[in-house]
């Protein structure tokens, strides 16, 4: 996902049959997003602060956990 802002956030839903992802903002250190729990319908689950006026690129890398293959993407929001 390619933006520019001031911060970006990744909305999810968390439920039993989802698992993990990995977000990594510009190439940087990667974050687990946990999505593997009782239903909870989409929320902001990763947000981060950005330098503004540029191109980022925010990628999610679904890794699941056994059991759990799936993430679902409800949205990124960001704040320009």
């Amino acid at each position: 996902f390619t933006f520019k802002g001031v911060q970006v956030g990744f909305v999810t839903t968390v439920a039993t049959g989802n698992g993990d992802a990995d977000l990594s903002l510009d190439g940087g250190t990667t974050a687990v997003v946990h999505t593997h729990g009782p239903g909870s319908f989409g929320k902001v689950r990763y947000v981060t602060k950005v330098t503004a006026g540029i191109s980022h690129s925010l990628v999610v890398t679904v890794v699941g956990t056994t059991g759990h293959p799936k993430v679902d993407v409800d949205a990124f929001v960001v704040i320009s």
